[in-house]
């Protein structure tokens, strides 16, 4: 009878073992999922700054060529009168 109530206990212990080891197995992988999209979302923020930032250069190259144009063209005048 006692070993009978050893293997039984054991067994219990070991399905409350399992049980808990397929939770935080389930809780693992939701976790994993959670933060594979934030890579994700983060990878597209970083996207979206290098995009900014090359039209902020571009921006600016033409900002520059404006200037550029601007003093020409009043130096020409200024020669002219």
């Amino acid at each position: 009878m006692r070993v009978l109530n050893q293997i039984r206990t054991s067994l219990i212990g070991t399905t409350d073992i399992r049980l808990e080891m397929a939770e935080i197995k389930y809780t693992v992988e939701q976790i994993a999922k959670k933060q594979k999209g934030h890579d994700q979302n983060i990878e597209l923020i970083f996207e979206y700054i290098d995009r900014l930032q090359d039209k902020a250069k571009s921006i600016s190259q033409d900002r520059r060529y404006l200037r550029i144009l601007t003093s020409i063209n009043n130096t020409k005048t200024i020669h002219c009168i």
